[in-house]
């Protein structure tokens, strides 16, 4: 039976149907274990923030608040730029008016000081961010406990 070509398709495509089983299962795992990662590296980079400013509990909650939406913006603009839903340059003016927003909200949440001291410790990796964050090289920050220089605390 195995010499049938018929057979032989028949088994092949079941073969083949199983591997994928098995690579979207390995995918879905992998991508389970980036979140997870991505989720424990923005906690870390969060505590220290606060730590290193003296932040209440209030102020630190809404940190983590702003600095999730930035991630969130961050990521969703890189992804349009993957997909050419827009140009590098634009996704760039769209980080700095993202940016600018961070700003103000942070400027109503922390004190003069605080908000100075956060301004000192992002200034590096948001000056990188808009240099390079959306280039074709694959720049644009890495997560999961990886750091490209600087304090690497802020998107």
């Amino acid at each position: 039976a195995l010499s049938d070509p018929g057979v032989q398709q028949k088994l092949k495509e079941l073969v083949d149907a199983q591997i994928q089983v098995e690579r979207d299962e390995r995918d879905k795992a992998q991508e389970v274990r980036r979140e997870e990662d991505a989720k424990r590296w923005v906690e870390r980079r969060l505590d220290t923030l606060a730590k290193d400013l003296g932040l209440n509990d209030f102020q630190k909650a809404e940190l983590g608040k702003v600095q999730g939406d930035l991630t969130r913006r961050f990521d969703g603009l890189r992804t349009q730029v993957r997909a050419k839903e827009l140009t590098a340059d634009q996704a760039k003016a769209e980080l700095e008016r993202t940016y600018a927003e961070t700003d103000l909200r942070l400027q109503s949440t922390l004190s003069a000081d605080q908000y100075k001291q956060y301004q000192e410790r992002t200034r590096e990796f948001r000056e990188r961010a808009l240099r390079d964050g959306f280039s074709r090289d694959g720049g644009g920050g890495r997560r999961g406990g990886q750091r490209r220089g600087g304090d690497g605390n802020a998107p």
